[in-house]
């Protein structure tokens, strides 16, 4: 079952809304056509679409129990266990989920343990919203709602998590988050308005129905860049290699040096 909205340019149902908007497994694949070490979080059975399977599905664990009790530890104790196994051998890594609060615990928990471990070497890619709306817990109904009345529902908003990833739990990676539009005459301003509110470092903009064939890459420092799908390639193939080269030039402005560490990308 899902609700449909009346927006002529549509964006997401909310059956589709804790799917991320496309890009991101592409993205994976590109990453691991580079010898990249990858970490994938992603709904349960997209990993289909991956060219390759994974080395390595990390353990589950109950997540409405630990939000209910607040145990953060057992979610990042999961989480850096796998981690550490994977560092050792793997080149991917996935992550799956069902629910929004499990997307949300996990974000948190690979931010406070992976991002701090592997600091300017880590990418962290927020590849579009999960979702925009969500109803907390506290607004559920105990009971089964009857049948022969009128449901009215209300949303809330999500919590925005890229402030205390800038700032906080994952200051030292490069964070690249999207933006989608269906005004393409509002991408570069809302990408700069992003970048000004969370203090990430870069915004690739995309616009609805063209977004397979051109992005915006609006950085922290001002540039404004336009990339284009080239010919027999997806247009991810040019996202990642700017990305990286970005990455390169982090590492740099971070440390003084490009050592021939391995790096890391999370999405």
């Amino acid at each position: 079952k899902f609700l449909e909205t009346n927006e002529e340019n549509l964006v997401k149902r909310a059956e589709e809304a804790l799917t991320k908007y496309g890009h991101h497994l592409v993205i994976a694949n590109e990453l691991q056509s580079r010898k990249e070490k990858v970490i994938l979080v992603h709904r349960s059975g997209e990993v289909k679409e991956l060219r390759r399977p994974p080395d390595q599905d990390i353990e589950s664990v109950i997540v409405e129990e630990v939000c209910r009790l607040h145990q953060k530890h057992i979610v990042e104790s999961t989480v850096l266990r796998e981690f550490r196994k994977f560092e050792k051998s793997g080149s991917l890594l996935c992550v799956p989920f069902v629910t929004l609060p499990e997307y949300l615990w996990y974000l948190r928990a690979f931010s406070d343990t992976v991002c701090q471990a592997v600091g300017v070497k880590g990418v962290l890619y927020l590849a579009a919203a999960v979702a925009d709306f969500h109803l907390p817990r506290n607004l559920m109904p105990e009971h089964k709602l009857p049948s022969d009345q009128p449901m009215e529902l209300k949303l809330e908003l999500v919590p925005k998590m890229l402030s205390p990833l800038a700032a906080q739990w994952a200051r030292n990676c490069l964070i690249v988050s999207f933006k989608l539009e269906t005004n393409e005459e509002n991408l570069v301003k809302r990408a700069e308005e992003a970048l000004t509110k969370y203090g990430h470092h870069l915004v690739i903009a995309n616009e609805l129905q063209s977004r397979k064939e051109k992005v915006i890459l609006v950085h922290r420092s001002g540039e404004v860049k336009e990339l284009r799908r080239p010919p027999d390639q997806d247009i991810e193939s040019v996202i990642v290699e700017e990305v990286c080269r970005l990455h390169q030039k982090h590492i740099v402005e971070s440390t003084g040096s490009l050592d021939s560490a391995e790096t890391m990308s999370i999405l």
